[in-house]
């Protein structure tokens, strides 16, 4: 298993780990980049994807996944900087809500759903603040294996 992983699982060729401590969304980008592993957070293409991930997040309320427009709003990409074909957006998003959403987490029921980065931004009902704490979840990031032929 991975250093810092909860849980790990092979898929598709492809290991998912879960790290269970919370982190923003930037602090996910920068633990991912930082690992051996040349891990990133999970990129979802497609159902079955999108399936096994909501089944490995195993309930833990949102997680971290890799997209995001935070090159140019309204066109969101995966680490690998391909566009989005496979979506599970939640009914109303993206909507990029108070000019801010530029990343994604998916929820317990398979949805993909908008969330501010700005590590100093949080909304509580109809109250935003701009002090910690932020919006922090779990990160599932994946490591693509590759096989030598």
């Amino acid at each position: 298993m991975l250093v810092g992983c909860t849980a790990g699982e092979m898929y598709d060729s492809v290991f998912y780990c879960l790290v269970s401590t919370d982190a923003t969304f930037q602090e996910a980008q920068i633990d991912c980049a930082n690992r051996p592993e040349n891990a990133s957070l999970v990129t979802i293409d497609n159902a079955d994807i999108n399936n096994f991930i909501t089944y490995f997040a195993g309930g833990r309320g949102s997680v971290w996944i890799g997209a995001t427009d935070q090159e140019t709003e309204g066109l969101w990409k995966w680490p690998n900087g391909d566009t989005l074909d496979f979506t599970s957006w939640r009914s109303g998003q993206p909507n990029n809500y108070g000019g801010s959403q530029n990343c994604a987490a998916l929820n317990y029921r398979s949805n993909f759903n908008t969330r501010i980065i700005d590590p100093r931004e949080r909304t509580t009902g109809s109250l935003t603040t701009y002090e910690p704490p932020l919006y922090s979840y779990k990160t599932i990031f994946e490591h693509k294996i590759i096989k030598d032929n």
